[in-house]
């Protein structure tokens, strides 16, 4: 969803994007490559190249170093997928503690070459950051959260939910803090169940992005409390703009910017924020149109 609107956004300033992707593994026979020689750029976008561990998607290593070597380009890290080989994140940044050790050598070598990085929260950039070590990432670029306020916003209806939480419901997600904390409550869970477990309170597996708002605005309280460092936490933002209360603790990176994430003036412009930012570091025109392959 960040990235789509990255790509949509920079579209409408006049910038001719295309989007170009490769899988491989066991997925290979539905998505097949589709990438095998470099399409002419001024400059390249390169996001989550190691998406997907588990199932084997990624960039693989000789069309990257084409990449690297040919052009300018900008990393646009979604995640953590680019510094650790697991789906998740279980070392939170702590090497010592890491039980699958980082790919330190590929990530230096991709972060370090990169024209810009662009980080999803002031959190997750301290995190990668320390992760790789200093003086590695050069032009460090936040990314306010990407969330349509046209659709996220405050209805001003009472609100019958005390507690709810939206995401995938999982031990990471910090479902043993909610089942803690607020057992025997008035609380709702929207979400993917995969603790292998029966949920405490009530449980909708699933809701539509264009429904969720109905629930946010009737909800007091809005809980995540993650045992892993969130880049962002894109719910967290959505229920701050609909107006509810937020339960979160310090793994969250929606809560470490320096402004108020339910303002909604702030998080509208947030996709022609980061592309004044990256054109900045580019060095042209907002109206110069140029060609970034992703």
């Amino acid at each position: 969803m960040a990235l789509r609107a990255v790509i949509e956004h920079g579209r409408q300033r006049g910038h001719d994007i295309g989007v170009f992707a490769r899988r491989t593994g066991k997925l290979s026979r539905l998505f097949p490559p589709r990438l095998e020689s470099l399409p002419p750029a001024d400059v390249y976008f390169l996001a989550d190249l190691f998406n997907c561990p588990e199932e084997g998607l990624a960039l693989d290593r000789s069309l990257l170093e084409r990449i690297v070597a040919r052009s300018p380009y900008i990393h646009f890290d979604n995640a953590y997928v680019d510094v650790c080989q697991r789906p998740a994140f279980p070392c939170s940044g702590d090497r010592v503690r890491c039980p699958d050790a980082c790919t330190l050598e590929r990530a230096r070598w991709l972060y370090a070459g990169s024209l810009a990085c662009v980080f999803v929260s002031p959190l997750h950039y301290r995190v990668v950051s320390g992760i790789l070590g200093q003086g590695i990432i050069r032009n460090p670029i936040i990314a306010r959260p990407f969330v349509d306020t046209s659709l996220f916003f405050d209805r001003h209806e009472p609100r019958d939910i005390d507690c709810l939480y939206v995401g995938m419901i999982a031990k990471y997600k910090g479902y043993e803090n909610l089942r803690r904390l607020f057992s025997g409550q008035n609380i709702l869970l929207i979400g993917k169940n995969i603790t292998g477990e029966k949920l405490i309170g009530k449980h909708i597996p699933y809701v539509p992005q264009s429904e969720l708002p109905a629930y946010y605005n009737r909800a007091k309280n809005f809980v995540h409390l993650p045992e892993w460092i969130e880049p962002q936490g894109r719910t967290v933002v959505e229920a701050a703009l609909c107006g509810c209360n937020l339960i979160t603790n310090e793994n969250v990176g929606a809560t470490s910017f320096d402004f108020d994430i339910s303002n909604p003036q702030i998080i509208a412009d947030a996709p022609d924020h980061l592309w004044r930012d990256i054109e900045a570091c580019l060095g042209v025109a907002t109206t110069r149109p140029n060609l970034a392959a992703i």
